[in-house]
């Protein structure tokens, strides 16, 4: 028992250090699972999205993505966020579209729009392993003068 963990171990630290070595890849997909935390309504919901992002030039990114935020009336964001990495520490602005079942109900009632604009701010640290990356992200929505607080965490791999 005792050489299995020691020799998982090893190959752990091996595939880690492989991964370190290989070349950056301009293209990164990955999936995201947060929790949102509303600061005005004082509610934490569930956060799920996918995202994609190619490396312009170092350490320039351009990239896309979509959360769905499971809340009393759910959520879907589509963003365009701009990145700035440094080392493995990534730095973000995404000017947002944020879609509301809450939205599209009052649309139908006051005929007032089914989406707002929000702006994204976030950070994240990346961690590879054998080929793929695992990131603890903090994301600052702000919309209307509203706050939300979302950290969580990216699964993904570069090609």
């Amino acid at each position: 028992m005792r050489k299995l963990v020691v020799g998982l171990i090893l190959l752990l630290i091996a595939g880690t250090v492989c991964a370190e070595e290989e070349a950056h890849h301009p293209n990164h997909v990955g999936l995201f699972l947060g929790a949102a935390y509303n600061s005005e309504a004082a509610v934490t919901d569930l956060a799920i999205g996918v995202d994609y992002e190619y490396a312009l030039a170092e350490p320039i990114g351009l990239g896309i993505f979509a959360e769905r935020v499971f809340a009393e009336h759910a959520e879907t964001l589509i963003g365009v966020p701009v990145s700035y990495t440094v080392d493995r520490l990534q730095l973000f602005v995404a000017p947002t579209v944020l879609l509301s079942e809450a939205a599209a109900e009052e649309a139908s009632a006051e005929s007032t729009s089914e989406h707002e604009f929000l702006l994204r701010l976030g950070a994240g640290y990346e961690f590879e392993l054998s080929g793929a990356s695992l990131t603890p992200k903090i994301n600052i929505d702000i919309v209307s003068g509203e706050v939300s607080i979302v950290p969580g965490i990216g699964v993904g791999v570069g090609f």
